[in-house]
């Protein structure tokens, strides 16, 4: 008898666990996980200061208010104060205000292709700290490494992409190759110069400035090795298999006769206006120019659009090349806890979630390993492998590399100096310079 009352002892007490397990074990992982004890025991302000962020909508800083906003929910303890910069000289106040002592504690990385100046910066470890690490994607990371330090948390980036007028192509009958390489692509945009006989749309345009340009994968499309992670080194744009990359891009030059006049020395907004306004079937551009024009679409001022890697060259891979690079830095603290919040929000921004709503402005996640779905934009969907990106290391000066480039390029174009001599122009004065 007194077996058997415990045993019916032990059914009601395995049954009770069975029916409570997993609101207790829900509870453990709630507590473990989605509350963070050691942030929430802070109480305080973060200061952050941004540039635009422009959502595909069009709104310069929503993002980032979404994504404080939504933390803040969480941690309500915590207030992370947006100082927003929308100012023709952002630069010159935000290197102001990082070397100050009175600095932020977030800033951006960079700004408008300079770096924000390290003084007060903090080296971050929010990347492979307690076991748990966080995969940003490797070429991104050498966007922020030097010195055997990170400098910064990239959180998202922007790649370089060839946008074609679908709805001129179709009207046309002209169809893009599926698997496209060089002899393919130039045979798709004579199809085009042939079949469009209005003689007002060019098949190709490109964009240089000191900003950037939307030629680089060029540069890399026979399988070139351009930018060592090794700072002494600086770069190596004169080589054999950047000048066969470059001479794809004058191949499309002298295979066609309808290009836009100028071309090859046109400002980057004489360039896209014109592709907005249909007269030229296809862009090398970048996601910020997609972005451009969906908002031109829900205003019915655009048009249907296909996105395609380059075309592959020597190496037959596709290559993108990581133009812009969105990067925080977080600033000098001696409160152990407050830094332990700025982490924790940081590592909010690079949570799946996040991650997911860089959506909004047409962006690619920096982190790996998600299985990310962008549904209102889909397009963004086929362009998050890393496998074949480049970026510019962090060592090196973009602004002074895009303004040498762009010099060098102009000559190729208008004074029709070899590909040879602008190459290693471009190599030499990158050189004479101080770059690092």
């Amino acid at each position: 008898m007194f077996k058997k009352i415990i045993r019916i002892i032990l059914y009601i007490l395995i049954i009770t666990y069975i029916l409570t397990a997993p609101f207790y074990l829900n509870n453990i992982f709630s507590e473990k996980y989605l509350s963070n004890k050691k942030n929430v025991e802070w109480s305080g302000v973060i200061t952050m200061w941004d540039i635009p962020r422009l959502t595909v909508n069009g709104s310069e800083f929503g993002w980032i208010k979404s994504r404080i906003d939504e933390y803040q929910k969480h941690n309500p303890n915590v207030h992370i104060e947006l100082r927003e910069l929308h100012y023709d000289d952002n630069s010159e106040i935000a290197f102001k205000a990082a070397l100050s002592e009175d600095h932020p504690d977030i800033m951006p990385l960079f700004i408008g292709n300079e770096v924000l100046p390290l003084d007060n910066v903090m080296p971050v470890n929010i990347l492979d700290r307690d076991n748990q690490l966080i995969s940003i994607k490797d070429p991104l990371i050498s966007t922020v490494y030097k010195d055997e330090k990170l400098w910064g948390i990239p959180v998202y980036y922007s790649i370089n992409v060839l946008i074609i007028n679908k709805s001129l192509i179709d009207s046309l009958g002209v169809k893009c190759p599926p698997d496209v390489n060089y002899d393919s692509f130039i045979s798709f945009l004579k199809e085009i110069e042939e079949k469009e006989t209005s003689e007002e749309i060019a098949p190709f345009d490109f964009y240089i400035d000191d900003h950037g340009n939307s030629i680089m994968p060029f540069f890399f499309a026979d399988g070139a090795s351009i930018f060592s992670l090794n700072e002494q080194e600086s770069t190596n744009f004169y080589s054999d298999k950047v000048v066969t990359g470059l001479e794809k891009l004058k191949r499309i030059d002298q295979n066609l006769t309808s290009l836009h006049e100028g071309y090859g020395n046109r400002s980057k907004t004489q360039v896209t206006t014109d592709f907005y306004n249909g007269k030229t079937a296809v862009l090398s551009g970048s996601l910020t120019d997609v972005n451009s024009l969906i908002r031109k679409i829900n205003q019915g001022k655009g048009f249907d659009f296909e996105l395609i890697p380059y075309p592959k060259g020597q190496s037959e891979i596709p290559i993108y090349f990581a133009e812009d690079i969105g990067a925080y830095a977080i600033m000098e603290t001696n409160n152990s806890n407050k830094k332990e919040a700025i982490y924790d929000f940081m590592k909010f921004l690079l949570s799946k979630e996040s991650q997911q709503s860089l959506e909004t402005i047409g962006r690619l996640p920096a982190v790996e390993g998600s299985d990310y779905k962008f549904e209102t934009h889909a397009h963004l969907n086929t362009l998050s492998d890393s496998t074949f990106l480049q970026a510019i290391p962090f060592y090196l000066d973009r602004h002074q590399i895009y303004s040498t480039i762009k010099g060098e390029l102009q000559k190729m174009f208008q004074y029709n100096q070899p590909v040879t001599e602008t190459l290693y122009n471009i190599q030499e004065n990158i050189n004479s310079v101080n770059i690092h």
